[in-house]
């Protein structure tokens, strides 16, 4: 670890995006501008909603946790329902679970417990949607501009999920419900544009018919764990910086709405949390030209964690030094997700018709850290506080970045041959 941070503080020359480098990904970003703009909107707003009907920080983990694990049981069975369909078809099926979760999110003011249904769809598309990207770069960008490309989808999330708490934020002192229509507002957009798409045959967004994948009970489990076995140091450190975002945005999102009425800007805490990305992110593809993509995830994130940790040092009503560190980790991990996102589609182009399980080995650990976050956060929260939890998540992304760098080899070796046995 003591070789990475010499090396990572001497990168200090930026490099902005050229316009080839956008071009390539400029219809993948035309539509997903609308799925993340509509997601952002209701992330913040989601926790605020489940708070308001059931009143208990911990049960609104384990509510928000069940789209995480709805979202883990698509990773685990997509290979075999969607066999090896394309970008299109993700992205189609991202639009259909996208209208059912605004939906049936709405009802829930009437019918409460169609809030599980809700938070299954909401799972479900956020996987179908980082599927379609995967997909996307693997067949139209050249593998030496991944962490080019990453880091612009990052920039324009950023973007977007600085814009939308604001927006939501907004919308709920007007009306509580009010981030539901916009949301579905922002879909019936997106839903038009693909009707004009479907019935026009110049249209390239058709659903492909392809021959589901024949696979045994166990057979994408065995899959999984070969690969693990060469990539579990950088899979274990993503699955924990999962974990956090989950807690910044439960946790967080309540800490900011609640000591926001006595202290306003508090309600900072989530905008710093997601704008650096909108500014840094094209620094981690220089960084990563350097010193490497594995090396500078696990030297990003290990510095990320001292800021975290420091959460623990002050009291609520000190918000400017807490909403300091927010923006400081978040500077962090502007750089380490494209940086983690890159290495992950390189180990795509690399495992060839292994990919689709690579995908959802690699979509699984945004899962099941989306599942233990917010439960894990709220548990924390109810028994040491918010400021705590944060807190005790530095450590632990302390502990795990140290282990990746002590275990993560220099070059890891796709497992061509243990696939092959496994069929």
């Amino acid at each position: 670890m003591s070789t990475y941070l010499p090396r990572l503080f001497s990168l200090v020359r930026f490099q902005p995006y050229n316009l080839r480098e956008v071009s390539q990904i400029s219809p993948l970003v035309s539509i997903t501008i609308f799925f993340m703009l509509s997601d952002a909107i209701l992330s913040y707003a989601v926790p605020v909603y489940v708070d308001s009907l059931f009143g208990n920080e911990f049960i609104v983990g384990l509510i928000i946790a069940l789209s995480s694990v709805a979202g883990f049981l698509f990773d685990f069975l997509s290979k075999k329902l969607m066999g090896h369909k394309d970008y299109k078809s993700f992205i189609s099926l991202t639009l259909i679970f996208a209208l059912v979760f605004s939906i049936s999110l709405r009802l829930a003011f009437e019918f409460r417990y169609l809030i599980l249904l809700s938070m299954a769809a909401w799972g479900i598309y956020y996987e179908t949607l980082a599927f379609a990207n995967y997909k996307f770069l693997k067949a139209r960008v050249a593998s030496n501009m991944y962490t080019t490309s990453w880091s612009i989808i990052t920039a324009l999330k950023s973007l977007l999920y600085t814009l939308g708490p604001l927006l939501s934020g907004y919308l709920i002192v007007q009306n509580l419900k009010l981030p539901i229509y916009f949301s579905l507002g922002v879909l019936a957009v997106l839903a038009l544009i693909f009707a004009f798409l479907y019935a026009n045959k110049k249209s390239h967004l058709h659903i492909q018919s392809e021959v589901k994948t024949s696979m045994t009970k166990y057979h994408e489990l065995k899959i999984w764990l070969v690969i693990l076995k060469r990539l579990y140091p950088i899979w274990l450190l993503n699955l924990t910086l999962v974990i956090i975002d989950a807690c910044f945005w439960t946790t967080g999102v309540i800490f900011s709405e609640r000591v926001g009425v006595g202290t306003p800007i508090a309600r900072l805490f989530i905008p710093l949390y997601v704008v650096p990305a909108l500014l840094l992110s094209p620094v981690s593809a220089v960084i990563t030209s350097r010193i490497g993509k594995k090396t500078t995830a696990i030297a990003v994130s290990a510095i990320g964690s001292l800021f975290l940790i420091s959460f623990g040092l002050f009291h609520q009503t000190n918000m400017v030094p807490i909403l300091i560190f927010v923006f400081l980790y978040a500077v962090c991990i502007s750089i380490v997700f494209p940086a983690i996102y890159s290495a992950f589609e390189d180990y795509v182009l690399r495992l060839g018709s292994y990919d689709t399980d690579f995908i959802g080995l690699e979509q699984a650990s945004s899962s099941i850290g989306y599942v233990i976050g917010p439960i894990l956060a709220g548990f924390i929260s109810f028994k040491f506080g918010q400021l705590n939890t944060f807190m005790a998540m530095g450590l632990l992304l302390a502990c795990v970045a140290i282990a990746a760098g002590v275990l993560a080899p220099k070059k890891i070796k796709m497992p061509h041959a243990e696939l092959l046995k496994v069929g």
